[in-house]
């Protein structure tokens, strides 16, 4: 299985003579409004995910997943992601940002979520470390996300995180969306 590419950068502002970007949407079914199989899965080898150090909300990291394949996608859930390999737990999700329906993406639309790396007044200072990488998996709807785990490099090379603080969005069509939590 490819793993994801990864671009730590800013994305390039889009141009007044840009065509519009394909977006994203919420759908309660993978398949309403197409004929069978008109969609599948997201896996890591139909998205290009890229991760960035946000300046606002401190503490954050955006995840980007970009349907790079020529079908409709659908992601499930949230990111299962875990930072650094050594780590057994997966970062927990943000509950209350559940938008109660799957993320489906056209081909060139974007998902997001957001990452809260740490907390803002130090009470989880007890499980800080330095993490390099992070371990993401995507999940499906026939496995749940049994797939492998890619590890993907931090932006800028490594970056603090509390374990006990750590949390991720489920998938969002918005930035906005993903980075409120």
């Amino acid at each position: 299985m490819a793993s994801p590419s990864l671009s730590p950068s800013a994305s390039p502002s889009p141009s007044a003579s840009s065509p519009p970007s394909p977006v994203a949407s919420l759908s309660p079914s993978p398949s309403e409004g197409q004929s069978s199989g008109a969609t599948v899965d997201c896996t890591e080898d139909l998205l290009t995910v890229v991760v960035k150090k946000v300046s606002s909300p401190v503490n954050h990291l955006l995840i980007e997943a970009v349907n790079k394949g020529s079908r409709t996608c659908v992601l499930y859930e949230f990111p299962y992601m875990r930072f650094t390999a050594d780590r057994e737990e997966p970062v927990e999700p943000v509950e209350d940002s559940s938008p109660n329906a799957v993320v489906t993406l056209v081909p060139g639309a974007t998902a997001y979520a957001g990452v809260t790396t740490a907390s803002t007044d130090g009470s989880g200072a007890a499980s800080g470390h330095r993490a390099t990488t992070f371990g993401l998996v995507m999940l499906t709807e026939e496995d749940g996300g049994d797939q492998t785990e890619a590890q993907i490099p931090l932006p800028g090379g490594s970056l603090y995180v509390e374990d006990d603080s750590a949390r991720v969005t489920y998938w969002q069509v918005s930035r906005g969306d993903a980075l409120m939590w």
